[in-house]
């Protein structure tokens, strides 16, 4: 990463995790925020991120060469957002289910970087996945925080 944007990057990174923590504050004390519960904000603002993230991989690929891998990565982060859909679909019928297939979303995702990461984030430095991991660990750890407020 060069150093400007490091800096952007981690930046908005981390306030990436502002409204996950600021959703989750109110299941303390209310039930309901700008008239919706609060359990399907969480999922609602899970979902968004996870359709970005998946939206991420797409661009990335787009300027690679027209090889097998493009095309795998292509048809997976598609398959991703439509992960980020499901999760919001299944809320109704089971907040538990929703926010698992979310968090099977952002362990993919991960993985899915990491495992090609020299192939499509060759021009980022270790950093970047460091941030991606702690990111996505803290990401996971609030989800399991929410099944548990539920």
């Amino acid at each position: 990463m060069r150093v400007i944007s490091r800096g952007i990057i981690v930046g908005l990174g981390l306030l990436g995790l502002v409204p996950f923590l600021v959703i989750l504050l109110p299941f303390f004390g209310m039930d309901r925020l700008l008239s919706f519960t609060i359990p399907f904000l969480f999922t609602c603002y899970s979902a968004t991120i996870l359709s970005f993230l998946a939206g991420v991989l797409w661009g990335r690929v787009l300027a690679d060469d027209d090889s097998l891998l493009t095309f795998f990565i292509l048809i997976f982060s598609n398959a991703m957002a439509l992960f980020s859909w499901a999760g919001l679909l299944l809320y109704e019928a089971s907040r538990a289910s929703s926010l698992l297939l979310l968090m099977l979303g952002y362990l993919f995702i991960l993985l899915a970087e990491l495992r090609y990461r020299r192939r499509i984030f060759h021009k980022l430095d270790s950093g970047y996945f460091r941030l991606r991991v702690l990111l996505t660990g803290t990401v996971l750890v609030l989800h399991v925080f929410a099944l548990f407020l539920q």
